[in-house]
């Protein structure tokens, strides 16, 4: 009986096993042909000002205005703010002096220390403060900022500011706002709390993240990025990006989308991120996609070096570069096309989707890896279908390119066809 009952379990499990196995690589994959990526790139700067005040949308005065005390602050010439508290903090750009203002219920006022030290505007809110600090407003007016930095739970907003070479350090669980003619350096988020930036131009811009709080830039006219740090679970978005010499290295989870026409050196993604810039035009670009990343990338680029492991998706069918050199491993997928020469290696079940002319494409593949030219057929009766193979341990199906008779019947629910830049079957 004990022994029926192992070979029954025994039986049971290898079937489980197959069952799963044949499942897990269901080629040809129709949706790897389809990219959806663009509609996550966002192009609508307003959405990111949901949640500033009215000040900064409108210019119209918050509560603090009409609050019980007006204090009046003598400070020196400062070039930067570092704030730690939860009050609000609003910064007006002025051609004329430097000036602090703090308003709100005056035993709240009294709990925030000033102070300037090496032009820097240091506010901080002391440790027996009241509860609610939020209903104070510290209002700002200054030249040129140059520096800031937040710590706290407190909003900071800024409108008609001047900068030529602005670093931005977020910490805090409040949102920053800031608009104006700003070159901006750096910006730094380790915090929760989101930064949004509305500027004119500003060029070799660094982003940096490291917690869950968004960045979001917006350039009228334009921006270019330097280099993109990006760890934790936080989303980037640029508009307006334009040049540079852009450098990506994407890790843990969360979304850079980059509105532009940019320029692309490096892009090193892994974890569950995701990378898309919609256009870029870029001499060398170098693409690697780790663990479970997706990068979705337009343009054109003079020769282009790819290389996907374990289940990463590359989606470039719309990057046209010169020459392409690719590789995929593990059960990554890529999207790749090319207009002079391209050589695409495909190992262990990897697949490579080709929607260039088929004549320039040099294909290895390896072990159960798989390099399909999705192009259009070379013949007229050239067609993609499934084919049956059986291994130790599953049996498969895997593309393969064939010519057909003119006039041929095929059963639909075996072969899997692509013709005439769609997939489907052939009745």
């Amino acid at each position: 009986m004990i022994r029926t009952l192992r070979l029954i379990c025994i039986l049971l499990f290898s079937f489980i096993l197959v069952s799963c196995a044949a499942g897990r690589y269901p080629y040809p994959k129709t949706d790897l042909a389809q990219e959806t990526w663009r509609s996550q790139v966002q192009t609508d700067p307003s959405l990111w000002t949901a949640n500033a005040d009215r000040w900064f949308r409108q210019g119209e005065s918050t509560i603090a205005s009409s609050a019980n005390a007006r204090e009046s602050i003598r400070v020196s010439h400062f070039k930067g703010i570092r704030a730690t508290g939860n009050f609000r903090i609003q910064i007006s750009g002025s051609s004329d002096t430097d000036a602090v203002c703090i308003e709100g219920p005056s035993h709240k006022v009294r709990a925030i220390k000033v102070n300037v030290a090496n032009d820097i505007l240091c506010l901080e809110q002391a440790k027996d403060a009241p509860d609610n600090m939020n209903e104070v407003t510290v209002r700002i007016s200054m030249r040129r900022l140059e520096y800031l930095m937040h710590h706290g739970l407190g909003r900071v907003e800024g409108v008609r500011l001047d900068s030529r070479n602005l670093v931005v350090e977020q910490f805090g669980c409040g949102d920053i706002f800031l608009a104006g003619h700003m070159n901006i350096r750096s910006i730094t988020n380790h915090g929760p709390g989101s930064v949004n930036i509305f500027t004119i131009c500003s060029n070799d811009t660094d982003i940096t993240t490291d917690g869950n709080g968004d960045v979001n830039v917006f350039a009228r006219g334009y921006i270019s990025l330097h280099k993109i740090n990006h760890k934790g679970s936080a989303d980037i978005n640029v508009i307006g990006a334009r040049g540079g010499n852009l450098i990506v290295n994407a890790k843990g989870r969360g979304k850079i989308g980059i509105s532009g026409h940019v320029n692309v050196r490096e892009i090193r993604a892994s974890g569950k991120t995701c990378v898309f810039i919609a256009s870029s035009d870029s001499i060398a670009p170098c693409i690697y996609v780790y663990d479970d990343a997706r990068v979705g990338i337009d343009g054109r680029a003079g020769s282009l070096n790819a290389y996907t492991v374990r289940t990463a998706r590359l989606m470039a069918k719309n990057l046209f570069p010169q020459n392409a050199y690719v590789t995929a491993s593990g059960q990554s997928h890529m999207n790749i096309n090319a207009l002079n020469k391209i050589f695409a290696e495909a190992n262990d079940y990897a697949t490579i989707y080709f929607f260039g002319n088929s004549c320039i494409l040099t294909a290895f593949e390896h072990g159960y890896g798989t390099v399909i030219k999705m192009g259009p057929p070379c013949e007229d009766n050239e067609i993609i279908v499934a084919k049956n193979r059986k291994s130790v341990s599953r049996c498969y199906t895997y593309p393969v390119r064939k010519k057909i008779r003119y006039g041929s019947q095929f059963d639909s629910s075996r072969e899997y066809t692509w013709r005439g830049k769609s997939v489907g079957y052939i009745k």
